[in-house]
């Protein structure tokens, strides 16, 4: 089901196929509010035989300048380190690895210097130990992911959008006021927006800029929905930025 559906959107996929059944995440929002529960399934137990298959596969994918998107808990059979194994695999061959998961896989990860990390303010904190709440808290939090030895360093902050640390600086872009009907799936279409960005040459700034639109037009569908290239283009002309450091 989910390949067909992502061939049925024009995306073409190369799956390492398991003995498990693929998880299922069940969202229940409740009528006329904001809340919701979200179930998320822990998946199938990979084996060792599975992980050197997508090992395999990833280091034969890679190209100079491929980027990678590594995103989601790990599953259960996978070691702690596997994102950190994949980052290096990619970085050692020339591609630009992006990381968005949390906790120990995380941490993990950041120790093999990834292009980009894109923590929520909770996962910043469970690595740094430190509040994310104030510019300086925020301004501190990006560096302490900068000093392991990342690149650049996203901090998505719901409301207040997201803080984009790099070469130039770190910069926090603000997401107009908008009404949310859905949070499932936005730090993906934030991620998906600044990889865009920096696709197209873009500056610090304007990647989180881009980033925030993308999460901004997800939240604002229903469900799961993808936000179509004008609503995100309309979104990115309202979004604000401004220079933390």
């Amino acid at each position: 089901m989910l390949a067909q559906g992502l061939h049925g959107l024009g995306i073409e996929t190369d799956f390492v196929s398991t003995a498990g059944e693929t998880r299922t995440n069940t969202v229940i929002a409740e009528a006329g509010s904001d809340r919701y529960i979200k179930v998320n399934e822990a998946g199938p137990v990979v084996s060792a035989e599975e992980l050197a298959t997508l090992f395999a596969r990833v280091r034969s994918r890679v190209t100079k300048g491929s980027v990678w998107a590594f995103c989601g808990s790990l599953p259960p059979g996978a070691p702690a380190d596997a994102y950190a194994q994949l980052i290096a695999a990619v970085q050692e061959r020339g591609g630009l690895a992006c990381l968005d998961t949390s906790g120990e896989a995380l941490r993990q990860g950041c120790m093999a210097a990834p292009y980009l990390v894109k923590p929520n303010v909770e996962e910043a904190q469970a690595v740094t130990g430190q509040p994310v709440r104030s510019e300086a808290e925020i301004v501190a939090s990006v560096k302490h992911f900068q000093g392991l030895g990342v690149r650049n360093v996203a901090i998505s902050l719901g409301a207040g959008g997201l803080a984009l640390g790099g070469v130039e600086g770190i910069v926090q872009a603000k997401p107009p006021a908008v009404q949310v009907r859905t949070v499932v799936g936005v730090g993906d279409a934030l991620l998906a927006g600044l990889i865009w960005a920096w696709g197209q040459g873009a500056t610090t700034a304007e990647a989180a800029a881009w980033g925030v639109a993308a999460g901004t037009a997800a939240a604002m569908g229903e469900g799961v929905s993808v936000a179509a290239p004008a609503e995100v283009c309309a979104v990115y002309e309202q979004v604000q930025t401004i220079w933390l450091a």
